[in-house]
């Protein structure tokens, strides 16, 4: 029975390891009695945790009441013994220490507490009215075969976002378009270049295949339908006719308001029949097609007309409505589709699988989920399969036998500027970390790969390990959220920046998240340069260019006066630190490429080169069956000089050079280790033959690191990434 009448007064925690040593041979003797509860561990054990400070020990008066045990790495806790006396229970003991714990781990700035408790236990109830969630279950061991929760309590920890890439505030995103359903108009030359298989039939096919299986989502206007019927020839029906009556159509604005947009749009785009007033019917009726696309704030209007799309930036800068031609849209929708390529890598202890799910349902996947406790629309995700333009996009990361991780995304991020990323995550797993951390990298790149799109990371209740790697990622809490909701989210531009791209990704970054950047690309002669921008809610913020390009991630700002170097990097070594490769290769790959922050090897020297803040473009050479071009672009983070003899396993982790590789790659005793991130790579590799003509090859052939100018720099990043 508990003493009776026991004040909180009399109770006192006890921190310190010389406050706890003189209890360890108590607390030893008492976790033995308890065997079935807290399981068994080596004497050594209590002795090493109270010299670390790592046993909490209450006592009442002078007299040993409880003890908690924990453990863990920094940012997450982890408790493995609470143990009250049985004199003392039911006096609020076990309370009072688990509080204490979680006093001191959100001093320490800790994440999250956690707790694995036998499901047959009555002390469910106790860990329960604590706070701690249950994140997932697992097997216990094979003598009592019992089933094991594992309890999460989030910390609400003032540091928290230390941990996020920006010391102060953040970008301010808005989800502007979480009930908006992404619109493509098309007109009526689309729908004749798919009907009457003219020149560009196979671009309107790919649009309205896409259209049919709900990849994207196409209407037409009521013009659409006229001009239709002014043409049509029933016989005694037109099944073209027929056909277009099934898709969704836009009616008219009101003709005061469809009047003064088809007078605005018509000096546009034909200003000298505007002017004299020649406009024919058909003029017309194009201008009505796009003025109806406008008043219903279409996403884009497609079409192959040539003189509508010469105005594209301006109707979109005017207007907000984007002019695809269809070509163009459908080269999108296929790169939107694009096969994710397997990746293997080995770690020092494992072998981590990253796949593209796309088979039938499995048992794994169902334990997986269930062990995890996956709520209901985390199992629709990953419980359905289909080969047909599936809704979402799927990535499984295994270990051996082993599921460690299972992400998905909306199929058509990019096509529309915003998605929801689910993530679940076996958060035991020794290797969760890295394989979190490599799959917000791909999704971050594949989801933007279109064009910037505004992510939201969700993940279950109690996932504090996914959540941190999540903020380190440059995913962030929503300034301002009334939905109760807990996710994270993040802006992904996924190409690089340069006065072309500029003005067209702004606008599209300021409807899909209410920031607005400067006009122009800001200048980036320094690393520390700062730049100005405005959140939705209207506040003026000043971030640092370093800030931006994380935040934003993957992408690289480059406005005037950027500093440039191309460095050489040989075909297997490139496959396996830029994963550039859409082939998988037939091996292991080294570890460098999970990780968001990778190293190159290169000479001493190049530390004079490679400056942080660098845009560093990876010149594949032509020896080893190389493609001698510019296969991708990075940024350099920091540049540092190490002896051969002394580089940290760290470092080589993050690299795809051996310990005896450095040894042959200089004849100095020192080298350069760069590390780099946002790595994209170049949608056509600009060949040694080009880069002749642009003037960066000098007499060393590119067998060095070596400066370019801006203007180098611009047409090259111009011309792999098309935009210009």
């Amino acid at each position: 029975m508990a003493p009776s009448h026991i004040s909180p007064q009399e109770v006192r925690i006890l921190t310190l390891s010389s406050e706890v040593t003189p209890f360890v041979s108590e607390v030893r003797q008492n976790a033995d009695l308890e065997k079935d509860a807290l399981g068994f561990l080596p004497a050594g054990v209590y002795d090493d945790a109270a010299k670390r400070d790592n046993l909490l020990v209450a006592v009442c008066g002078e007299k040993f009441a409880g003890h908690l045990l924990f453990g863990g790495r920094f940012p997450h806790a982890r408790i493995f013994q609470l143990f009250v006396a049985p004199n003392f229970r039911s006096s609020g003991i076990g309370g009072r220490l688990v509080g204490r714990l979680v006093e001191v781990m959100e001093g320490y700035s800790f994440l999250s507490i956690s707790a694995r408790v036998a499901a047959d236990l009555d002390a469910n109830e106790f860990w329960s009215r604590m706070g701690f969630a249950i994140a997932g279950i697992k097997p216990g061991g094979p003598t009592r075969n019992r089933v094991i929760n594992l309890r999460v309590k989030q910390l609400d920890t003032p540091d928290l976002f230390k941990l996020r890439p920006v010391a102060t505030g953040g970008l301010g995103l808005v989800d502007r378009l979480a009930t908006r359903q992404p619109v493509y108009v098309i007109d009526l030359n689309v729908f004749w270049d798919a009907v009457k298989q003219r020149a560009r039939s196979e671009y309107a096919a790919e649009v309205i295949s896409a259209a049919l299986h709900q990849f994207i989502y196409i209407v037409v206007t009521s013009e659409f339908v006229k001009e239709l019927q002014r043409t049509s020839r029933p016989a005694p029906t037109d099944p073209a006719l027929e056909f277009a009556l099934q898709l969704p159509i836009l009616p008219d604005p009101g003709a005061p308001a469809l009047d003064a947009l088809v007078a605005e749009l018509g000096n546009l785009v034909f200003p000298a029949k505007a002017t004299t007033g020649t406009l024919s019917e058909r003029d017309r009726s194009d201008l009505v097609h796009l003025a109806t696309a406008i008043h219903h704030s279409a996403n884009a209007f497609v079409t192959s007309e040539n003189a509508i799309v010469r105005i594209a930036d301006t109707v979109h800068r005017r207007y907000g409505v984007e002019i695809l031609h269809v070509k163009e849209l459908s080269a999108a929708l296929k790169d939107a589709q694009r096969h994710i390529p397997a990746f293997r890598a080995q770690l020092s202890s494992d072998t981590l699988q990253f796949w593209e799910l796309v088979e039938e349902n499995s048992s794994s996947l169902e334990q997986f989920l269930r062990n995890n406790l996956a709520p209901a629309d985390y199992r629709e995700d990953f419980l359905s399969a289909s080969s047909i333009a599936p809704a979402r996009r799927r990535i499984v990361v295994t270990s051996a036998t082993e599921i460690v991780c299972l992400a998905s995304w909306d199929s058509n991020a990019g096509l529309q500027p915003r998605a929801t990323v689910r993530l679940i995550a076996d958060e035991e797993h020794p290797s969760v970390e890295t394989a979190v951390n490599c799959v917000l990298n791909k999704i971050s790149a594949e989801a933007s790969r279109v064009g910037p799109v505004l992510l939201r990371l969700c993940t279950p209740p109690g996932h504090a390990i996914s959540r941190k790697v999540g903020l380190l990622h440059g995913f962030q809490p929503p300034e301002s959220d009334q939905s109760g909701e807990t996710y994270l989210q993040k802006l992904s531009i996924g190409r690089p920046l340069t006065g072309s791209n500029w003005g067209k990704i702004r606008r599209t970054v300021q409807q899909c998240s209410g920031l607005t950047f400067p006009e122009a690309v800001p200048l980036a002669d320094r690393s520390d340069v700062m730049v100005a921008f405005d959140t939705a809610s209207g506040e003026r913020r000043t971030l640092s260019l370093v800030q931006i390009e994380r935040l934003l991630s993957p992408t690289l700002i480059l406005g005037p006066n950027r500093a440039g170097s191309i460095v050489p990097i040989r075909r297997a070594y490139a496959e396996q630190l830029l994963q550039a490769s859409a082939q998988m290769s037939l091996t292991p790959n080294r570890e460098a490429g999970l990780f968001s922050n990778r190293v190159y090897f290169s000479c001493a020297r190049n530390a004079r080169v490679l400056l942080p803040g660098t845009a560093i473009l990876f010149y594949e050479s032509s020896s080893g069956g190389g493609r001698a071009c510019i296969t991708a672009i990075a940024r350099v983070v920091t540049t540092e000089i190490h002896s051969k003899t002394a580089i940290s396993a760290e470092l080589l982790r993050h690299g795809v050079l051996e310990s005896d590789d450095l040894v042959d790659l200089t004849v100095s005793d020192s080298i350069s280790a760069t590390t780099f991130d946002n790595v994209m790579p170049l949608d056509k590799p600009v060949r040694l033959e080009r880069l002749r003509q642009i003037g960066c090859v000098d007499g060393s052939n590119l067998i060095t690191a070596r400066t370019i100018p801006y203007d180098q720099l611009l047409t090259i990043v111009e011309e792999g990434f098309s935009l210009v």
